[in-house]
């Protein structure tokens, strides 16, 4: 008796992929209506976007190999999702988002990941409850510095680069301005590696940086 050949995964259709696609969509169309400067974007990052992330932060020279990586501004996930495809282990990932209702979504997903609620200005005391003394590897951030006020941002690009100096690691960031070449080389960041994502809507550049000595937090 002949066996019917197995169907084609590539094939199948899965009503539970099409529905959290269009979950994660309605909540960044939500999120950007409620909140333009925080989220940026109705788009969630593509999945070419968010590769390149996070093989910038692992072919950086400076990092800790066992250090933490922080998802920040990590929405639904997408930035976590790929690190854990590349091998990161779930206990050096520290997702970080303001939204609640990203979080919500993020924590659905990513059940063993710990997803800290709070302001990215306030990012070393949040990790000196949770994490105290641990390098960081990477910081991977989706916040739209472009978009949030002067003043917010400086704030938390000082709060950013203040981590670092502290705990060793790279910046990571992607910017819809692909035009503008290492723009937070001004705001006290040493440029690093600098790459076109053409694959995503809208295209977008990424960059790393480290933090310039210099300015070392009191």
């Amino acid at each position: 008796m002949k066996q019917s050949p197995p169907a084609d995964k590539k094939q199948c259709f899965s009503y539970s992929r099409l529905w959290d696609f269009l979950r994660i969509e309605m909540d960044f169309v939500k999120e950007f209506a409620c909140s333009p400067f925080q989220v940026g974007s109705i788009c969630p990052s593509s999945r070419a976007l968010v590769a390149q992330l996070v093989t910038m932060a692992q072919s950086a020279p400076h990092i800790a190999a066992s250090g933490l990586v922080i998802d920040l501004g990590a929405g639904p996930g997408p930035v976590t999702g790929e690190l854990l495809r590349a091998g990161i282990s779930p206990d050096r990932i520290v997702a970080v988002e303001r939204s609640s209702a990203f979080a919500q979504a993020f924590k659905k997903r990513y059940r063993n990941i710990p997803i800290l609620m709070g302001d990215a200005a306030n990012l070393r005391q949040m990790l000196a409850e949770t994490h105290p003394g641990i390098p960081i590897s990477a910081i991977i951030s989706s916040l739209p510095f472009r978009a949030i006020p002067r003043k917010v941002a400086s704030r938390i690009l000082w709060e950013l680069r203040s981590a670092l100096l502290e705990r060793g690691g790279v910046l990571v960031q992607y910017s819809y301005a692909w035009w503008q070449k290492y723009p937070l080389g001004k705001e006290g960041f040493i440029p690093d590696m600098s790459r076109f994502v053409f694959q995503n809507v809208p295209p977008a550049r990424i960059e790393s940086y480290t933090a310039k000595p210099e300015l070392r937090p009191n």
